[in-house]
């Protein structure tokens, strides 16, 4: 089985994202911050399955989503011995699957539990909220520009696993507040 690679993916298209970073940050409170993703170690480097921390918000108010990229856990490449040099990007799809707004997190070189604290902020209504989908991929830049996904996830339409689906929606609840999660990565299915 070939690994996927960025060209092959459509969380990468272009390198042209859209986004801002407006400084937005909110410690998250304990009982917004659940266990790892899908029952997994919560990022504690007990599982070895990668992981990604993630904050969401929405206010209805100024009609913006949200995003904030926190930390990673257990990322890695097969038949690697060295750290993976790595970064996120966040993909906004409407309900058609027509991509809104991409970003990307700056690379973090040669570590497994990376550390971000990223914002991206997104124009979103709340009209269109319930048809928008979020696809997060964690990358891995290898020798001669190459790039390897190590895992992916989605959140909000599109979003499939129950901890993906669960912290869409306690964030639309959320009134504005920040929700933060661990997810696992997950391999793209090109099937799918």
């Amino acid at each position: 089985m070939q690994e996927p690679t960025e060209q092959d993916s459509d969380l990468e298209s272009d390198d042209s994202y859209q986004g801002s970073d407006t400084g937005y940050s909110e410690t998250c409170s304990s009982n917004q911050v659940a266990g790892g993703g899908g029952g997994g170690s919560g990022g504690l480097g007990v599982s070895s399955q990668p992981e990604l921390f993630l904050g969401l918000a929405y206010s209805a108010t100024t009609g913006q989503l949200m995003a904030e990229v926190i930390k990673g856990s257990a990322f890695r490449l097969a038949g690697s011995s060295r750290a993976p040099d790595t970064f996120v990007k966040l993909t906004v799809q409407s309900a058609e699957g027509r991509s809104l707004f991409k970003s990307r997190t700056p690379t973090f070189t040669c570590n497994p539990n990376p550390m971000w604290k990223e914002n991206f902020v997104y124009p979103i209504n709340k009209s269109q909220l319930a048809g928008i989908t979020l696809k997060v991929g964690v990358w891995a830049k290898k020798a001669m520009k190459r790039r390897h996904l190590i895992g992916c996830f989605a959140l909000g339409r599109g979003g499939l696993g129950e901890e993906e689906k669960s912290h869409w929606q306690d964030m639309t609840e959320a009134r504005g507040e920040q929700i933060c999660r661990w997810h696992r990565l997950v391999a793209e299915d090109k099937n799918s």
